[in-house]
Parts: structure tokens; C-alpha cells; sequence
């Protein structure tokens, strides 16, 4: 629901606790501001496709390491 990028890195760690937590499902927080920004012209489209690969790549990595310091 468009959380700060911080919070949700945050819920990761606490979340990668226990065992039925098997991944992540978040949009609004990769894409909401950078819709919001493109629509109103404040970013074109290569800005706003490099920004939202970005914070996509931010959270894939941040549950990549957690799940190799948990050995999974």
C-alpha cells in the first residue's frame, strides 16, 4: 500500500523469521510515486521505467540475502 521503501525492508527481516513466509507481493511501493511522477510529466518514460526497476531490485535483493543468511 505504497509503504516507505525502509518500513518494508524492515517487515522482511521480521517476517523472514519464520518458515511459511516463502517470498514477497508488493506493486504500490515500486510503482505509486513513479506513476505519480510520470503522469504529472515530472518523469518520461525511461526515467520512470529505470526508477521502478530500481526499487524492484532493492527489495528482490533484500529477500535474496535474507533467505541465504537463513540458509534456505
Amino acid at each position: 500500500m505504497d509503504a516507505p521503501e525502509a518500513d518494508l525492508l524492515e517487515a522482511f527481516e521480521a517476517a523472514a523469521v519464520t518458515p511459511l513466509v516463502k517470498g514477497f507481493a508488493i506493486g504500490r511501493t515500486i510503482f505509486a510515486q513513479v506513476a505519480r511522477a510520470w503522469m504529472a510529466r515530472k518523469a518520461d518514460d525511461d526515467e520512470a521505467v529505470s526508477e521502478m526497476a530500481r526499487r524492484f531490485t532493492v527489495f528482490a535483493d533484500a529477500w535474496t540475502a535474507i533467505e541465504e543468511r537463513r540458509g534456505a
